[in-house]
């Protein structure tokens, strides 16, 4: 019976989620309807240089998308066909500053 009543509430633990001072992914905050792991994919494939634009944006915007995005921002800095995107992702690096340090060996 005991063992019953233990696996129960360890279950129950697990179904409810992070437990407190437990890290939920950074790639899965949710930023203007989509998430951080969206927002770099669409930074990294997207065609449309408007959609990578808003990319960087929400990447600044969010908590942890700078650290989260680095990558995807370095990548876009080096070889986006668009200045002004390259131009954003270079403005952003800059703002993020310190923050960086540690993201990428």
């Amino acid at each position: 019976m005991l063992r019953t009543i233990t696996l129960l509430f360890t279950l129950l633990l697990l179904a409810s989620g992070p437990i407190h001072g437990q890290q939920k992914d950074p790639l899965d905050e949710p930023v203007l309807k989509k998430t951080v792991g969206e927002w770099i994919k669409i930074l990294r494939t997207h065609e449309d240089p408007k959609f990578r634009k808003v990319a960087i944006l929400a990447l600044d915007i969010s908590n942890t998308g700078g650290r989260s995005g680095l990558p995807a921002l370095l990548d876009c800095i080096e070889k986006d066909k668009d200045a002004g995107v390259r131009r954003d992702a270079v403005m952003l690096l800059g703002r993020l500053g310190p923050e960086t340090r540690g993201a990428i060996k």
